[in-house]
């Protein structure tokens, strides 16, 4: 005789694929939260190879500049053009304080910029 099942024991099960779903459903979202950030990374590596006009392997002040201005211009935004600005920007990206950005710096910098700019967007488009 095949097994039956009380009204209590369907419910668990109901209950046990409900949280399979779930788990299916946050591992999809993590796979693709973590293609976009390496997708994320590939296009910050990318900047900072055609930023690196000297090729030194490291940004100038000059060569953020650059980046900064290409970034918010995509976005929409005018570029930076107070000097003074653009030093403070550069000795906050430059945590090691040796003068230049090395990729882990500008990575940082470049994603915490991007937060910034969104936070901003989404404000002004709310407010």
């Amino acid at each position: 005789e095949p097994p039956r099942f009380t009204h209590h024991s369907m419910g668990r099960i109901k209950a046990q694929v409900a949280i399979q779903k779930r788990k299916k459903r946050a591992l999809r979202e993590l796979r693709a939260s973590q293609d976009d950030n390496e997708r994320l990374t590939e296009l910050i590596k990318q900047q900072y190879r055609e930023a690196d006009q000297d090729g030194d392997g490291c940004l100038n002040q000059y060569e953020l500049r650059a980046v900064i201005g290409d970034i918010l211009m995509e976005m929409g935004h005018a570029p930076i053009d107070d000097d003074q600005l653009l030093k403070d920007i550069f000795a906050h990206a430059d945590t090691d304080r040796n003068g230049k950005l090395d990729f882990k710096e500008f990575h940082c910098f470049t994603l915490d910029f991007l937060v910034r700019l969104r936070r901003q967007e989404e404000e002004r488009d709310t407010g």
